[in-house]
């Protein structure tokens, strides 16, 4: 039947135990973790940084109009 509508034959004529393929899908998982881990970590510091920065630019500012304002008054 496989073989008549063209889709490969691996799982239709080779079955796979439930045990098998509990562990195909816990290595899988735990390779998706290892995998995407450090681009995790590192998406996670650009954000930090990013939020950082922006504390650092609106402390500027505000440090920029207190001396405005203190031009102005004198």
């Amino acid at each position: 039947m496989a073989f008549r509508f063209r889709i490969p034959n691996i799982g239709f004529r080779k079955r796979m135990s439930w045990s098998d393929f509990t562990v195909a899908c816990i290595v899988g998982v735990l390779a998706g973790i290892y995998t995407f881990k450090p681009g995790l970590q590192q998406a996670k510091d650009e954000i930090e940084r990013r939020e950082a920065l922006k504390e650092i630019q609106a402390r500027r500012k505000a440090e920029m109009e207190q001396e405005k304002n203190l031009r102005a008054t004198k």
